[in-house]
């Protein structure tokens, strides 16, 4: 499940900066990731946290878009989180999207973190000692839940209230439209669907990303064009989190989708259109060849190395 209760939250805290990272004793590892039974702990002091999060997402199967959007250190020390509930303490000072990618089976999906960029103000991080999930509000494009959230959608969807799952992903604030949106898609995706397309035209930029997040764990039709509307969307992160909310999709629909995405006006949108283009294969090819015309010479270039690969595998 995707968002689930906090608990055992040892010592959560995060501080990023940009100074060279600490020697302290060199016998001393400056990171300790350990991802056992569902649970990540993570010590780390004046890492890359590009490097920090790349090993994270290693260790736990997580996808992670954006990577070089990453600069700086990090220090933070957490012990027992969820997956969910450690991404959020490490992802604190940058503006993200993340949700559950759909599966080919009836399992869990895996989870997906699009990293658009650092926060302006990195004060809204945690201060040592603070007690995650109250202090999270301001963090992020989509403010983050706190546990009295967590525990009420989580009893609304243990008690199998469908009309009260439509009801707080309809009219609730944020953080509570995000994570009844998120269960009220396993039990009443026709709702969700709906609730999401609404929402994915508010004038609220963090209820649009919640409504792509929705979206994006929602394989139907309507679903689909839902994410390629939201690529014509004014903000990048939204446009982004659609982009890749496509991405396992293979539709015909979807693959045309992605192929538009390449006239989008932000060369980050058609980089990354055009790599999920060349992991279609023969399917994207006509698509990978089009951005061969692109005004950008990196673009250009990665577009070349893709047909390369392409042929190369057939």
């Amino acid at each position: 499940m995707l968002f689930v209760r906090l608990s055992c939250v040892c010592g959560a805290a995060l501080a990023l900066s940009g100074a060279a990272p600490a020697q302290g004793d060199s016998m001393q590892p400056r990171m300790s990731v350990e991802w056992q039974q569902g649970r990540l702990s993570v010590k780390a002091d004046g890492v890359p946290f590009r490097e920090l999060l790349a090993t994270v997402a290693s260790r736990t199967g997580v996808k992670v878009h954006g990577l070089a959007a990453l600069e700086g250190n990090a220090s933070v020390n957490f012990a027992n989180l969820t997956l969910v509930g450690g991404l959020e303490v490490l992802l604190t000072p940058i503006n993200y999207a993340m949700f559950e990618e759909p599966s080919a089976s009836a399992g869990q999906g895996r989870i997906v973190v699009l990293v658009v960029g650092r926060k302006s103000a990195l004060d809204s991080g945690m201060a040592e000692g603070q007690e995650r999930g109250t202090d999270l509000q301001s963090s992020r494009s989509v403010a983050a839940p706190g546990p009295d959230t967590y525990r009420a959608v989580e009893r609304l969807a243990e008690q199998k209230d469908v009309r009260a799952l439509r009801e707080a992903a309809a009219f609730g604030d944020s953080p509570t439209q995000a994570l009844a949106m998120q269960r009220l898609a396993r039990r009443d995706s026709a709702s969700a669907l709906r609730i999401a397309t609404d929402a994915a035209g508010s004038a609220e930029v963090a209820q649009r990303v919640v409504a792509v997040q929705t979206l994006a764990g929602l394989n139907s039709p309507e679903a689909t064009d839902a994410l390629g509307a939201a690529l014509q969307d004014s903000d990048l992160s939204v446009r982004q989190a659609a982009l890749v909310g496509l991405t396992s999709r293979t539709s015909p629909a979807a693959l045309q989708f992605l192929v538009q995405a390449l006239q989008d006006r932000a060369p980050s949108i058609r980089l990354l259109a055009l790599d999920l283009l060349a992991q279609k294969g023969p399917a994207g090819k006509p698509g990978v060849a089009s951005a061969l015309n692109d005004h950008d010479l990196a673009i250009r270039a990665r577009a070349r190395e893709a047909l390369e690969r392409i042929e190369a595998a057939r």
